[in-house]
């Protein structure tokens, strides 16, 4: 839930010091994921190299190792951020969805 603080984007994350959280959104690195990959699901979980981990909710998990969800440090309203979703029909790069929900996390090199 960011750091305590609505309506923002992620200023701090769980990243090793050198690695930050991607960003979401239709101007998103996610979003470019899938434009270069022409939103091919396969293609974009192979370039991510991680299991398709799914999600919690509730401390109940969802869609273990069928769909991948990935949180972005972007925020689109007060109790929501965009995420990647991936399973193995489709991309969806501009999920969003509640702050507390379990999704991964997928670092990237600054």
């Amino acid at each position: 839930n960011n750091t305590g603080h609505d309506n923002v984007n992620a200023t701090a994350d769980i990243c090793p010091a050198g690695w930050r959280m991607p960003t979401g959104g239709a101007s998103g690195e996610y979003q470019a994921l899938a434009n270069a990959y022409s939103s091919n699901a396969n293609n974009v979980k192979t370039a991510l190299s991680t299991p398709l981990s799914g999600y919690f909710n509730a401390g109940l998990p969802y869609y273990q190792s069928f769909r991948g969800y990935f949180w972005s440090s972007t925020w689109q309203s007060t109790s929501n951020m965009y995420y990647l979703n991936v399973n193995p029909r489709y991309i969806y790069p501009q999920g969003n969805n509640y702050r507390v929900l379990g999704v991964s996390v997928r670092c990237v090199r600054q």
